[in-house]
C-alpha cells in the first residue's frame, strides 16, 4: 500500500566527493544525483518521508547493499518521472 507523500528529505553521502555545478536547474541536479545513486557513486542514502496521514518513514541504504541502492535509485527515478508527467499534463 502506498500513501500520498507530503514531504521528503534526501541525504546522500559521497565517499569520493561529487561534482555538481551550482548553475544547474533543480531538475538537472536531481537527475545527476539519481545517476550517481544508480552508478554506485553514493556511499549512503537516507530519506525521511512524511505522509499526509501523519505517518513518517525513514529509509536508509549504504554502499554495501548495492542491489538496494540501485532499486532505490530506480524507485526515485520512476517517482520523479511520474511527477514530470503530471507537470506536463497541468501545462496542457
Amino acid at each position: 500500500m502506498s500513501n500520498e507523500l507530503r514531504k521528503a528529505k534526501l541525504k546522500l553521502d559521497f565517499e569520493n566527493g561529487f561534482q555538481l555545478s551550482p548553475d544547474l536547474s533543480a531538475k538537472d541536479a536531481l537527475e545527476a544525483l539519481l545517476r550517481a545513486i544508480r552508478d554506485g557513486d553514493v556511499s549512503e542514502v537516507k530519506i525521511a518521508a512524511e505522509y499526509y496521514d501523519g505517518s513518517e518513514k525513514d529509509y536508509e541504504e549504504d554502499a554495501e547493499d548495492d542491489d538496494a541502492s540501485e532499486e532505490l535509485a530506480v524507485a526515485l527515478d520512476e517517482g520523479y518521472e511520474d511527477e514530470e508527467d503530471e507537470d506536463e499534463e497541468d501545462e496542457e
